[in-house]
């Protein structure tokens, strides 16, 4: 069969047509495959880039770790006097020794009364600069104000005590109150002194003697358990005293004393203690009984309207008085030098104690080098919200034991603490026969506290995560 011209022309021109389609179709997947690839590569990237950041929060984890105060990069400064510090670059290498992107790190040191450093990452990987994932994490130092109560020694809690917040004892427990949290031993028996058992091991770490225990350890109890390491998170009162003589309010050595009032307006009044008075024998526990015991008889007031420092530190090289309201964030701490058992000094809770804000902008830390205790004439209703370290001593009131003065203020109501207590020897704020002390002993753990003590208050361990965003 003859095909004519025209039908020839038709054939090329279908012809033409078809390879034309062909070629847009195969120009389209070949475009189509290149921009999958491209966009696969900006995924890997972006992927990568996350990984990068990641590993410079790690890398700044591991730094903080090997020299928890440098927030510089070990560059020893801040370039620009402000914060955040940074940027600082570094490259990040493959494991065989390649190239494979940057990570730059702005770090947020801790703010004033705060242990949480802020660690700002952001990574991209070689050939795509423009594409970059950002992480910031938190870490912090937990103070040792973890407790609601930490004890370097066998302990009891009577009938009567509420504690919201951890309990712990290097020693042994006895409880017959109610506690809201974990009760822990670094013990598994031991010889309870209130109890005639002479055998060595005669109770369990934690136990009480209420009739059900389920109904006193709420959230139950643990023991043995690894030991605090009093010793190790001891209060440097010698570095305190320097930084409060350089930068924040020191008293010198006075024979009977200070007292020191806060007012809500963020100040604070000294008194010089002039004379004592006798409060009669006092009962200390442990078998020793002190023949006199005193308070506060007349004072001179040496300042009124003392703005707290800007370090937040107040050293008394006596042994000192204190109540009132607490407007900022501060620590008071009482000792005396060359350090000797014998003159260990005390710091003595008059009256109420308490902060003016309870957000952790105020909070108060009382560090004795002996014991912090409650004054015989404090208040039927007493509520106290600090950080209470007594370094060799213990938290107590004393057993007030009367035999020539009334017995008025012997047995008080009720005594409220928000934050948190660390004591070297046994608590004790109840006595009986008769009894003297607080009927009622509620202690709330102050959560603020954890990472962000008072001044100078002891921190323990490393730094530990708290909490992680991606920008």
């Amino acid at each position: 069969m003859k095909i004519k011209k025209n039908q020839k022309g038709m054939i090329l021109m279908v012809a033409l047509a078809a390879v034309a389609l062909f070629l847009v179709l195969a120009g389209g997947l070949v475009t189509l495959g290149i921009y999958q690839n491209k966009l696969y590569l900006r995924k890997e990237a972006k992927t990568q880039a996350f990984h990068i950041a990641e590993a410079g929060i790690n890398y700044y984890r591991w730094h903080l770790a090997h020299d928890e105060e440098d927030f510089f990069d070990g560059t020893g400064s801040d370039p620009d006097g402000e914060l955040p510090n940074g940027p600082y670059q570094h490259i990040y290498l493959s494991p065989s020794g390649d190239l494979k992107g940057y990570f730059e790190l702005n770090i947020t040191p801790p703010s004033t009364g705060s242990t949480i450093t802020t660690i700002k990452s952001t990574g991209w990987v070689e050939g795509y600069p423009q594409i970059k994932r950002t992480i910031e994490a938190r870490y912090g130092i937990p103070s040792f104000a973890t407790y609601a109560v930490a004890v370097n020694n066998n302990v009891r809690f009577g009938t009567g005590t509420e504690i919201f917040g951890l309990l712990h004892s290097n020693g042994g427990i006895r409880f017959d109150g109610i506690a809201h949290n974990l009760v822990s031993s670094s013990v598994t028996c031991y010889n309870d002194p209130d109890t005639s058992d002479p055998n060595p091991c005669e109770r369990p770490g934690v136990w009480t003697a209420e009739s059900d225990p389920s109904a006193v350890f709420l959230n139950g109890t643990s023991f043995p358990v690894p030991a605090i390491d009093f010793a190790g998170v001891t209060a440097d009162l010698a570095q305190i005293k320097a930084q409060a003589q350089s930068n924040g309010y020191y008293l010198g050595y006075n024979n009977l004393g200070y007292r020191i009032h806060f007012n809500a307006n963020g100040t604070f009044d000294v008194y010089r203690v002039q004379s004592l008075q006798s409060k009669g024998t006092m009962y200390l526990g442990d078998g020793i009984w002190v023949k006199d015991s005193y308070d506060i008889k007349t004072e001179t007031q040496l300042s009124s309207g003392n703005s707290i420092p800007s370090n937040g530190l107040i050293f008394v090289e006596a042994d000192l008085w204190v109540d009132g309201i607490v407007n900022g964030r501060v620590t008071v701490a009482s000792g005396r030098f060359p350090e000797s058992e014998s003159t260990y000094t005390n710091i003595t809770i008059v009256n109420d104690l308490t902060c003016l804000n309870h957000d952790g902008s105020n909070t108060i830390g009382l560090i004795a080098q002996n014991n912090v205790q409650i004054g015989y004439y404090s208040e039927n209703d007493l509520e106290i919200e600090a950080a209470i370290l007594a370094q060799n001593g213990r938290f107590y009131r004393p057993y007030y034991y009367y035999f020539r003065y009334p017995r008025t203020y012997n047995l008080r109501d009720t005594i409220t603490i928000t934050g948190s207590l660390v004591m070297n020897k046994r608590y004790g704020l109840h006595w009986c026969c008769p009894d003297s002390g607080y009927w009622n002993r509620n202690i709330h753990y102050d959560n603020h506290l954890l990472y962000s003590p008072p001044p100078s208050f002891p921190t323990t361990g490393e730094y530990a995560f708290i909490s992680w965003k991606e920008d």
